[in-house]
């Protein structure tokens, strides 16, 4: 009887039967994060109008790329941006507040304005979205302007304020 016992037991202890507590599986996933460069928004140059006569009106189209305002954005290449527009509605000095129209802005990939592209309805809208094809775009804004025939003399300003997103991120 001893050695049926024994067998018994060797024949349990060699056939694999085991009486484990539960399986267990575990996998990882990776964490990453894709790092895009602040963006930065720069008033290049002001919206001049020159020296004028009382009762005169003035455009300064938003292609004439010596007299418009530029502003240059960078950011990250080939990501879209939401753009908004802000201009100054009056010009404001000595006298009676002049009336500032804004003109829809034009876009360019360089700061000379070689090849300017129309960004039809974005004063109306206040701005609009578009994608950078570098690590800045550029952006020229005109506007126009009617004096009156009894506006007081003195320098007349405001400010045009573009204000620049991320807009996928």
């Amino acid at each position: 009887m001893k050695h049926l016992i024994l067998i018994t037991a060797c024949i349990v202890l060699f056939t694999g039967v085991s009486f484990s507590q539960g399986e267990s599986a575990s996998d990882v996933a990776s964490v990453t994060v894709t790092v895009v460069g602040a963006m930065e928004v720069s008033a290049e140059q002001d919206l001049e109008f020159g020296t004028m006569v009382q009762g005169n009106a003035k455009d300064v189209l938003s292609n004439e790329t010596g007299n418009a305002a530029m502003f240059r954005i960078g950011a990250t290449s080939d990501v879209n941006i939401t753009v908004t527009l802000t201009p100054p509605g009056i010009l404001s000095g000595p006298g009676a507040d002049i009336t500032f129209t804004a003109f829809d802005p034009y876009r360019s990939d360089d700061a000379t304005g070689s090849t300017l592209t129309l960004l039809n309805g974005w004063v109306t809208a206040g701005g609009g979205t578009l994608q950078t094809n570098g690590n800045e775009v550029y952006l020229w804004l005109g506007g126009g302007i009617s004096l009156a025939g009894d506006q007081a003399a003195g320098v007349y300003s405001g400010d045009y304020e573009v204000a620049a997103l991320y807009t996928d991120l």
